[in-house]
């Protein structure tokens, strides 16, 4: 995908958050705006987010979903290799 598309795909914003203990943060984020089916993230970065969500102590129901979300194998190797090392 060019830039341009990934741009017209994911919208920056900052938004404050509740966390479960009613403490609020101000986070800045991205989130996608699409829902094409053919769009999907990289198995590697899934991992990511999921990584991230065990380490914040999300419930297992949530971190559960994360990773039986769509998803694809990266056809970069290279790349995926080195993503996936991060969490070795």
């Amino acid at each position: 995908l060019s830039i341009r598309r990934q741009r017209q795909m994911c919208k920056e914003t900052d938004i404050t958050v509740e966390l479960l203990n009613g403490q609020t943060i101000d986070t800045h984020c991205y989130i996608a705006n699409t829902h094409d089916e053919d769009v999907l993230p990289y198995d590697w970065y899934v991992k990511h987010v999921h990584r991230g969500a065990l380490e914040a102590g999300v419930p297992k129901a949530y971190s559960d979903a994360i990773l039986n979300r769509p998803q694809k194998s990266d056809p970069n190797k290279e790349r995926a290799a080195i993503e996936f090392a991060v969490h070795q």
